[in-house]
Formats: structure tokens, C-alpha cells, sequence
């Protein structure tokens, strides 16, 4: 499924992404944030093509301030 998805990437350009979190929390040095992630590509055909997921993450503080994803889930959304 991977593969099949990178080749029909393959010369895609990517023209909005945007991220919509619901809820975060922070709870000592993890956070966890739900929501739906959206991103249109504009494919090698010309054809406009618009991905809906939602998401929840699992973030973890690093000792130098900064917050790395350590885990991640995601679903296609509905229309």
C-alpha cells in the first residue's frame, strides 16, 4: 500500500496542509493531541486530490524544551 501511494506521489506537489487539533493536554513531559489533519496535492495529471484524516498524537518533551512526536495514529475522516 505504501509503495502504490509513493508512486502516485511521484511528482505531486503538495499546495495546502492544515492541522485542526480539538484538544491538547500536557501532563509533565508528554502531551497528547486529537484532531483532523487535511492536505490537497495537485497531481502529475493536473488532477487536484484532497486528503482527510483524523489524528492523535503522543509527544514528548526533550531535554532541550522542544516536543517530538513519539507516537502517532491516523483514520481517513468522512467527506
Amino acid at each position: 500500500m505504501l509503495q502504490a501511494q509513493k508512486a502516485q506521489s511521484s511528482g505531486s506537489i503538495t499546495t495546502d496542509y492544515t492541522e485542526d487539533w480539538e484538544e491538547v493536554r500536557i501532563v509533565g513531559n508528554y502531551a497528547w493531541q486529537w484532531g483532523k489533519m487535511s492536505q490537497t496535492e495537485r497531481l502529475a495529471s493536473g488532477k487536484m486530490d484532497t486528503m482527510r484524516v483524523n489524528a492523535i498524537r503522543i509527544l514528548r518533551r526533550e531535554p532541550d524544551g522542544s516536543w517530538k512526536v513519539a507516537r502517532a495514529a491516523v483514520t481517513p475522516a468522512g467527506q
